[in-house]
């Protein structure tokens, strides 16, 4: 323990243990060597020989042998003791060497009755233990002078003395022989004396032999048989162990004969032989080893672990090691649990997709931020080294430090969890959060602690709102909106289906709407609409329906499926317009038409009759038709742009407006069950959709601007290189890893003369179709030069192309190439981009080969300021 060799110890002196207390408490001891009022126990410090500091228990018992007066020291190492559960086990352990311990043990009440006599009693007075219990010294009692024994028992009762004597005894054999006895007083938890203990020794033997002999086997007993401490001995040169005492076998619940004299192969104590090797040679070079951990094997075959301790001594000039071992098997065990309860805490705590955080109440009423996940510090902006340690006053804007603080107050005064909304100031930006606060109490009652648990629910705020206006969108369109399940029954109608209808969504709902079928008019259409939506695909067309009051209705539109994330058909949609005016007008010129040619062949013989009055005829007639011809080719051309529009905003709006449908749905049926992931995943499609709609609204709105010629031109000064930054800037968020960006800006002064709105339309649409028509990446190439009194902007890319055939027709409104594919358009931007550039005096100009991208020059030309 003292990591000192044993010839090393035995050549030092007192003082030098470095120990006064020790020192001084045996210097005492032999100057009152006859007192009975002195100290027997103490706990104090032991420094080793290298340094190291050992909390310890000293027992001390003084007794004389022949003339010479002898100290025993017993030194036990008390750190690995001082739990109560050790603290037992030793208390256990300690009963049971008691019971087996080869000395005479009695303990006496007040009465000086005998309360417990040990096996090595019944065996000296060959009775029955239940004989002796319950008697005094006067009876079954060995001692020659009984009396002298009463005597000395009483006094350590009265006095509180422990005593110490030699006195003569004799066995049921009649045999003489010398006992050394030691009484000690027993106390209870009060410190009252209860009674003593007597401890008798044969020393009859130890009276023929020298005192050192006596002193070292005393010694050596005492601390090797009696010590609570599993100790071995080992024969250094073939590694048999020769001795070990009762604790190493209560330990390991080894028999002696398993270890001792069973040979090294059969011993079945070591696991790790080569462990046990190294160990080995450690001690033989460094004379000892200090509280190394090791695996031994018990007797059930398991595994257990101690700390080991040993020190090379002499025995019989014969090398060998004084092996010590302390079991910490149920402390490892503690400390894997432990360990495994931390990491799974710290796992939840900082992957939880929640702010999760806990404070501090302190005693003056204040909130000190105890810890912070790292979902806390991305959801407010600040990092967990600002936040711990400190006040919310000290970590938070302030108006947000009272909202927080005001919230904690009223937790800590209701004394229960308490939920709440609240829309913070944060670093990261305005952000609204549903939190919990959940109190905790000391063992004293007071409320100490804060848990708390955040979810910021911004986004899901927004796309609700987002939600709704979709929902009023669709509620407030101009055209029919009706949604079907996977078997035909309408589940939602929009206003404008009960306008045109005369249907209320509640008489329709549940229902087929073959209801609206106009008899068996058309029966082919509808065949052939159910036969093409079944086998998955998209109907357009129009057919003839039939209105609750029983008149007859034109509608155009288009019907498609919705699929869930397996692709099966969940929903039909339809989106249709009522064109029953539409076809009215085109049923009324037919007539009219007709009934023209009747006029003429009717008239004919007279028109003959009067020629002038005919070619007169004739002629308004010709200019009646020119007339009605260019209003009919108006008519036809402002048809087939309508049906264009209907076509390309129907599919449009299909796809997102289906998704959203599903979505929220979804949302509604299982939103409460699934996870945070599944969960902000639906709501980010809604919120993808919904503005992915209202930038086709904006785009319709800004045509219609444009061909009713209220498109305004607002030029205003401008920065033009800052406004360069920005289209950079923001081209590079729709950038993939496979997109190369190159931008060459080169103007000759910094404030021009434009309206920056048009401006951001015309450059952000080119830049942003460059990148989503160059799906396989490539090189964006961005140039914005000055040159002649007039700016260039160019933008080149390496995308799909225009086919030729298509080009003619690109500045058209709601005109696609037919090498789109699945890439997302409305066909409107480049016509408004033509626009834009007319209103600013300039031109735009392309040239576009198929599979090799294209190239966009505007050029406008410059204003004075």
């Amino acid at each position: 323990m003292l990591n000192y060799r044993r010839d090393e110890l035995l050549k030092l002196r007192l003082p030098d243990l470095r120990n006064d207390v020790l020192y001084k408490t045996v210097t005492e001891m032999f100057k009152n060597f006859s007192s009975d009022n002195l100290p027997r126990y103490v706990d104090t410090n032991f420094y080793g020989n290298d340094g190291t500091s050992y909390p310890v228990e000293i027992s001390f018992s003084l007794f004389q042998i022949s003339h010479a007066r002898l100290c025993m020291i017993i030194v036990q190492d008390i750190s690995r003791f001082k739990s109560l559960k050790n603290f037992e086990k030793e208390k256990k352990e300690l009963g049971q060497l008691l019971e087996n311990f080869p000395d005479f043990i009695s303990r006496y009440d007040r009465n000086c009755r005998r309360i417990y006599v040990n096996t090595a009693m019944e065996k000296l007075f060959n009775k029955p233990r239940n004989e002796i219990i319950n008697t005094t010294p006067e009876l079954f009692s060995p001692a020659d002078d009984h009396e002298l024994l009463i005597r000395k028992i009483r006094n350590t009762i009265s006095e509180g003395i422990e005593q110490t004597f030699e006195m003569p005894y004799h066995t049921v054999q009649g045999e003489s022989r010398v006992g050394h006895i030691l009484i000690v007083p027993e106390y209870n938890e009060e410190k009252n004396i209860t009674g003593a203990t007597a401890i008798g020794r044969d020393i009859t033997e130890l009276k023929r032999v020298e005192a050192a002999l006596r002193e070292s086997e005393a010694k050596f007993f005492t601390v090797f048989r009696l010590s609570p401490i599993a100790l071995a001995i080992i024969r250094l040169k073939d590694e048999n162990f020769l001795d070990v005492n009762e604790s190493f076998l209560q330990q390991t619940g080894l028999q002696r004969t398993d270890v001792v004299g069973g040979g090294v192969e059969k011993n079945p104590f070591w696991i790790d032989n080569k462990w046990k090797y190294e160990c080995f040679r450690i001690i033989q070079e460094r004379g000892g080893v200090q509280d190394c951990e090791f695996e031994f094997r018990n007797v059930n075959g398991s595994v257990g672990a101690g700390l080991l301790s040993a020190k090379l001594i002499s025995i019989k000039n014969e090398p060998c090691i004084l092996l010590q071992m302390v079991g910490i098997t149920e402390r490892k065990l503690a400390e894997n649990a432990l360990r495994e309860s931390e990491n799974r805490y710290h796992e939840i705590f900082n992957n939880a997709s929640d702010s999760l955080y806990l404070l501090e109440v302190t005693e003056d009423g204040h909130y000190v931020n105890i810890d912070v996940n790292p979902a806390f510090e991305k959801s407010t902006g600040i990092s967990r080294k600002v936040l711990i340690g400190k006040t919310i006053e000290e970590t938070f804007p302030e108006e947000t430090a009272k909202k927080i603080i005001a919230k904690c107050n009223a937790c800590v005064a209701a004394g229960v969890k308490s939920d709440y909304e609240v829309e913070l100031e944060l670093p990261a930006g305005k952000r609204i959060f549903h939190s919990t606060l959940m109190p905790v109490q000391n063992d004293k009652g007071r409320i100490d602690r804060i848990v708390g648990i955040s979810r910021d629910i911004t986004e899901s705020k927004r796309v609700e709102e987002n939600v709704r206006v979709l929902k009023r969108s669709i509620e407030q369109s101009p055209v029919v909106v009706v949604i079907t399940n996977k078997f035909g029954i309408v589940e939602y109608v929009n206003p404008k289906f009960t306008e045109v209808t005369g249907y209320t969504l509640a008489e329709v709902i549940g229902k087929n709407p073959t209801i609206l079928k106009a008899d068996n008019h058309q029966k082919e259409i509808h065949t052939e609409f159910w036969d093409t939506i079944s086998g998955g695909r998209e109907w357009s067309g129009k057919f003839l329906n039939k209105k609750k009051t029983g008149e007859l209705y034109w509608l155009s539109g288009f019907i498609s499926r919705v699929k869930d994330e397996k692709g099966e058909t969940t929903h039909y949609v339809g989106i249709m317009e009522d064109i029953t005016e539409k076809i009215k007008s085109e049923e009324e010129l037919v007539q009219y038409r007709h009934n023209l040619e009747e006029l003429v062949e009717e008239r004919t013989d007279e028109l003959n009759k009067v020629n002038k009055l005919l070619q007169k005829i004739i002629a308004e007639q010709k200019e009646n038709e020119k007339k009605i011809k260019h209003a009919l080719e108006r008519e036809q051309e402002m048809n087939e742009l309508r049906a264009r529009f209907i076509s390309t905003a129907s599919h449009e709006f299909r796809t997102p407006l289906t998704t959203v449908l599903s979505s929220t749905q979804l949302l509604e049926k299982y939103g409460r069950r699934w996870d945070e992931e599944m969960y902000k995943n639906q709501l980010n499609r809604i919120k993808e959709y919904v503005q992915y709609l209202v930038e086709i609204l904006d785009d319709v709105l800004l045509l219609s601007k444009a061909e009713t010629q209220k498109l305004k031109f607002n030029p205003r000064e401008i920065d033009l290189a800052e406004l360069a930054s920005r289209f950079i800037e923001d081209v590079k968020t729709l950038l993939l890893p496979h997109h190369n960006l190159k931008h060459t800006v080169k103007l000759k002064k910094k404030k021009y003369f434009l309206d920056e709105k048009l401006l951001k339309y015309i450059v952000s649409n080119l830049l942003s179709n460059s990148v989503k028509y160059s799906p396989e990446g490539g090189e964006i190439e961005f140039k914005i030069i000055e040159d002649d009194n007039r700016l260039h902007f160019m933008i080149k890319d390496n995308g799909i192309g225009i086919p030729e055939e298509d080009q003619r027709h690109l500045f058209e409104p709601f005109f696609r190439g037919k090498n789109v594919g699945e890439i997302k358009g409305t066909g409107l931007g480049m016509s408004i981009i033509k626009r834009a550039v007319e209103l600013h005096k300039g031109n735009i100009e392309f040239k576009s080969e198929p599979g090799r991208g294209a190239v966009f020059t505007v050029s406008i030309q410059l204003r004075e300021i």
